[in-house]
């Protein structure tokens, strides 16, 4: 080979290397070109999830130094983004040791989820749920993002929907719900210093006589004037209530000295020495009132609650404007209660404890979507005993447990049997007591049941109440995870009247809240029932859970709720609750094109 061929050689390997080098050149150029654009638009991305971000989104440092902020913390809070100052200075004093917590333990590694309070422009408070999570470089901790959502309505919303549910909606006064938590705290104090508290009845006699001549609206004047006059006896700590109608209560928390309970009915009696003048007319009212003092009359609010109450009626058969202590005298009627529970038992040995059903209807459809089983009391005779005679004596006997059963297995059985006759697989809720659902075997029972019936467990629901949701958060949602994974449905039941954050509820797999009927009744012509009744279904709405609006009665509050998204209803205007037989009939008049 001589010179030129090599020469030649050498040249066609020089050109074949920088082609190849200037081929990968080119390759790495447009990756490069690629990921830098990639990086472009994550990070523009991530301005733009930033910037935009409907919620609060603030950086800051390990300190709690806000070193940027979006325009939503502008736009709700009033200060401007480029505010160069710690978030702790933007927190109310009693939030900002907590928060600064929360922020230490994020600039360790962790993630913290809390609610708060952020102090805006001309010192508005808004109330936010904030996630806060560490900002991470190169596996170091720089900062902090503070993300924060407007919850200052849902707030407001709840504390409406709570104070409705304590007060009296006619007085303002608390309401029996308010009375029972607060002698439930009274109760615990007085143990714990070993003090005495007395509890006071008053009934106003002949007050239907008012009602009768001048209607109830008149009569409801009468109720309000002399409830404000009655919390002129009150000190500091004591407490009146509404019991309903014509009654009322006093809670003395602390007594020192039995004089302090005469000087106080003393005081409540001098009330209602001068006239009560109402629309410019005169009225002279007289009370009974009825006395029971803890510890002697009682150590629980039960106890406590039902001495008062016989202590009352007792004045009343003495005598009109009269005061009566409870004595031990009056336990006479515990016989009473002693036969009516072994007639209970009879009752449930011999079937005559059946159930009734109640249809639940889709208002925009014209279609039944379920029936609510409801236990009944039917003698011999046939003569009916009202569940508000038997079921507190049930519930205080431990004979609720077996009467619970049997009304699940009579509705999973009754359920089952429709859907075997070709009927439309409507689903069926059962009411849960509170002491059925602390039972260690409640699980147990539910799956004896359903395998029992042979009923799928989607046409199951299981009504529960606020009370029972949140006695022990962490057990109760563990049980209603293992229900629902049994495909059985949750519902809360007599929503509103225990009411609860519903940051708890939130946490529980149930799908139906069932507002209760209180808010339902004369919603049509109330602005307040209705302001619950649209704040409840709005917050429901916002948690993915369905509504079912129970005591419905008139086609106005059914007009209320199908203008305003409520779906399915229930009560006295379709159906009363109704015997199996009378529940086929009513379900084939539906299935006939039945309209109202």
């Amino acid at each position: 080979m001589d010179r030129a061929e090599i020469a030649l050689m050498a040249i066609a390997f020089i050109s074949c290397t920088l082609l190849i080098l200037g081929i990968a050149l080119i390759v790495m150029y447009v990756e490069r070109k690629k990921a830098y654009q990639q990086a472009k638009r994550n990070f523009n991305q991530y301005r733009s999830l930033f910037a935009y971000n409907p919620d609060i989104v603030l950086q800051l440092d390990r300190t709690g130094m806000i070193i940027e902020a979006n325009l939503a913390y502008e736009k709700i809070t009033g200060w401007s983004q480029n505010l160069k100052k710690s978030i702790i200075d933007f927190l109310p004093a009693h939030d900002a040791k907590i928060v600064e917590n929360h922020l230490a333990a994020v600039s360790q590694g962790e993630v913290r989820h809390y609610e708060t309070v952020l102090i805006g422009e001309g010192s508005r408070h808004i109330h936010v749920q904030v996630s806060n999570v560490p900002i991470m470089l190169e596996k170091e901790i720089t900062g902090i993002y503070w993300i924060a959502s407007d919850i200052t309505e849902r707030k407001k919303a709840e504390e409406t929907i709570q104070h409705m549910a304590y007060h009296d909606e006619l007085t303002g006064i608390p309401n029996p719900r308010m009375f029972q938590k607060r002698l439930e705290e009274a109760l615990a104090e007085a143990k714990e210093k070993q003090t005495e508290l007395a509890i006071f009845f008053i009934d106003l006699d002949r007050f239907t006589m008012i009602n009768d001549r001048f209607g109830h609206i008149f009569g409801d004047r009468v109720i309000k004037v002399l409830s404000k006059r009655l919390q002129a006896c009150l000190a500091e700590g004591e407490l009146i209530a509404r019991l309903g109608g014509d009654e009322f209560a006093f809670l003395l928390p602390t007594v020192t000295d039995h004089s302090q309970i005469s000087a106080f009915s003393e005081k409540v009696l001098k009330q209602f020495e001068q006239a009560l003048i109402v629309d410019e007319m005169e009225f002279h009212l007289t009370p009974t009132m009825g006395i029971a003092v803890f510890p002697q009359d009682g150590e629980d609010v039960e106890s406590l609650t039902k001495h008062a109450d016989k202590a009352m009626f007792r004045a009343k058969e003495l005598g009109n404007e009269r005061v009566q202590f409870f004595n031990r005298e009056m336990e006479d009627d515990g016989f009473q209660q002693f036969q009516l529970e072994n007639a209970l038992r009879k009752a449930l040995e011999h079937k005559e404890l059946v159930n009734y059903y109640q249809p639940k209807v889709d208002i925009h459809t014209n279609q039944i979507v379920g029936m609510e089983a409801l236990i009944r009391w039917i003698k011999p005779d046939g003569t009916m005993v009202s569940p508000a005679d038997f079921i507190p004596v049930a519930e205080e006997t431990g004979l609720i447990l077996p009467i619970g059963k049997h009304v699940l297995r009579e509705a999973c059985m009754q359920n089952k049997k429709w859907h075997d006759e070709g009927k439309p697989p409507l689903i069926v809720s059962v009411n849960i007591s509170y002491v059925q659902f602390r039972q260690p075997d409640f699980l147990d029972t539910i799956r004896e049941v359903l395998e029992e019936s042979k009923l799928p467990p989607q046409y199951l629901e299981l009504e529960i109440t606020e009370g029972i949701a949140m006695y022990d958060i962490p057990s109760v949602i563990q049980t209603l995870r293992e229900l629902q994974q049994l495909g059985i449905k949750i519902s809360i039941d007599d929503f509103g009247t225990g009411y609860s954050s519903l940051a708890y509820l939130s946490q529980f797999p149930i799908q139906a809240l069932k507002i209760d009927k209180t808010f339902i009744q004369g919603a049509e012509n109330n602005p307040t029932n209705q302001a619950i009744i649209l704040a409840i279904m709005a917050m429901a709405k916002s948690l993915g859970i369905n509504i079912i609006a129970e005591g419905v009665e008139e086609s106005k509050q059914l007009s209320f709720l199908r203008e305003h998204g409520c779906h399915v209803v229930q009560g006295y205007y379709f159906s009363p609750p109704i015997s199996p037989q009378k529940f086929e009939d009513f379900l084939a008049t539906f299935l006939a094109g039945y309209h109202r």
